[in-house]
């Protein structure tokens, strides 16, 4: 029933009701200091300094291979013109260049990006070096100053 335009049932008066307890339980929990809190099962742990906690622990992504060994190129055959030994080739120098450019230690944490460069084409390089002062090349992943990759050093 609607008493003067307002009706119960609306949409917008059952979002509106949903907004508002949501807000007046989330300042009584914040008022009484509730703070969420995010549990490191290694936190207490004899080995917890040697171990590095796995997020993907009791999932298929668990048993996927890590670092450049998760780096797999297709199987290599004739291509045109190329032989399945040149497509060999370049295809380990492809995965060279990925690797180089996304898990070299020196580029990750020093943001020194020598590894990736020798890797790619003389002709390229300019370019890459020309984007790097630019600090637009999405080329290669680095971690911003002051922190340190979340994976061991390979």
């Amino acid at each position: 029933m609607s008493h003067n335009g307002f009706r119960w049932s609306s949409p917008t008066t059952v979002v509106a009701l949903v907004l508002g307890v949501a807000l007046v339980v989330g300042y009584g929990a914040w008022r009484e200091g509730w703070r969420p809190t995010f549990h490191n099962p290694l936190a207490n742990s004899a080995d917890s300094d040697t171990r590095i906690y796995n997020g993907f622990e009791g999932t298929n992504a668990a048993s996927y291979a890590e670092g450049a060994a998760g780096i797999v190129p297709p199987p290599a055959a004739k291509a045109g013109d190329w032989s399945a030994a040149d497509v060999a080739r370049d295809l380990s120098a492809v995965k060279a260049a990925l690797v180089s450019s996304h898990l070299d230690h020196r580029l990750l944490v020093t943001g020194d990006p020598a590894g990736y460069l020798a890797q790619v084409a003389p002709g390229y390089r300019s370019l890459a070096k020309l984007s790097l002062a630019k600090d637009s090349f999405s080329e290669m992943i680095r971690t911003a100053p002051g922190h340190s990759p979340i994976f061991p050093r390979e």
